[in-house]
């Protein structure tokens, strides 16, 4: 049963940030989450977590998150996905490019026992991002 319950939360973080709805993706999260996937200025608490995804609501105002894969056991849950949205206002100080992007990564959760995140882990290809977004050349590699 708990495997079910943390995958749904996963599903209903989905839900909620599709519908950039911020109590929604408060309302899956622990109060003690732990967010190893924010960008270094932002920090790791749930409230970081939390202005990170308001920024990116009012940056990307048709952001969207499309579910590929979700893999659950115990009180752990891996997600691949897709996002997509435009770059329609300032995100982490880059300037709005009025650009479309579409970027593939992975989630992978670690959920207490009322089913809420309790560790959060992101991976994508920032260098795509910003290639997409302008910020960077389409040429530019990556170093290693």
């Amino acid at each position: 049963m708990r495997t079910s319950s943390n995958r749904q939360t996963m599903l209903r973080l989905y839900e909620a940030i599709n519908q950039h709805d911020i109590d929604a993706v408060d309302a899956c999260l622990a109060e003690d989450n732990v967010a190893h996937c924010m960008p270094v200025e932002f920090g790791q608490t749930r409230e970081d977590y939390l202005r990170f995804m308001q920024s990116a609501f009012e940056a990307f105002p048709d952001f969207h998150i499309e579910v590929l894969d979700v893999v659950a056991e115990g009180d752990r849950v891996a997600a691949r996905f897709r996002n997509t949205g435009t770059h329609d206002g300032e995100f982490m100080g880059i300037p709005a490019s009025g650009r479309p992007f579409t970027l593939e990564g992975s989630d992978f959760c670690h959920f207490d026992d009322q089913a809420r995140i309790a560790a959060h882990w992101a991976h994508a290809d920032n260098l795509e991002f910003m290639q997409q977004l302008g910020v960077l050349p389409e040429h530019a590699t990556s170093s290693g």
